[in-house]
């Protein structure tokens, strides 16, 4: 299912400068389909586009650039894909891809209000996670699993930056 198209043409025939939920997880949905959408959802504020694979930092960037008043936002499982042989279903993870990394954290710094981030199984660092601290203070709930670039150091800034994290 093209969902990049029906973005498109979403924008182009209804009027969703209200839209404040969009929930995708799961639907082939890449950056451009993305950009297209917040480019005229300022009022967003919660955002799923989790098993998204076609979804990187660039959406991010262009997401904050139109959304800063963003409070939820899952991006988990965007370097994982299903892969299906002879009826038997996997899901395998692809880090060389590359897709969501310090870069789109990065870029979250824009949104000041992030309550909840969901990161798991994207290629993120300390480094990222030490801006998210730094720039996200209302951050209540982070989930960073299977990220191996994560050390105790990001546990530390986080708890020393986020009080509200639960």
């Amino acid at each position: 299912w093209a969902v990049d198209p029906f973005l498109q043409q979403l924008v182009g025939n209804c009027n969703i400068v209200n839209l404040q939920v969009l929930e995708v997880s799961g639907c082939d949905i890449a950056d451009a389909g993305l950009k297209a959408v917040v480019q005229h959802c300022p009022r967003l504020q919660h955002l799923n586009v989790s098993q998204c694979t076609k979804i990187s930092d660039l959406g991010l960037q262009a997401l904050v650039m139109h959304c800063p008043g963003l409070q939820y936002l899952d991006v988990s499982y965007t370097s994982e894909e299903e892969i299906c042989t002879e009826g038997d279903c996997a899901r395998h993870y692809f880090p060389h891809r590359m897709k969501i990394t310090d870069t789109g954290l990065e870029a979250l710094a824009g949104c000041r209000g992030l309550q909840h981030l969901n990161v798991s199984c994207c290629i993120i660092t300390d480094a990222g996670l030490k801006v998210i601290a730094q720039h996200c203070p209302c951050l209540e709930h982070l989930n960073m699993s299977c990220n191996l670039g994560i050390t105790e150091a990001s546990i530390e800034v986080l708890a020393r930056h986020c009080p509200r994290l639960r």
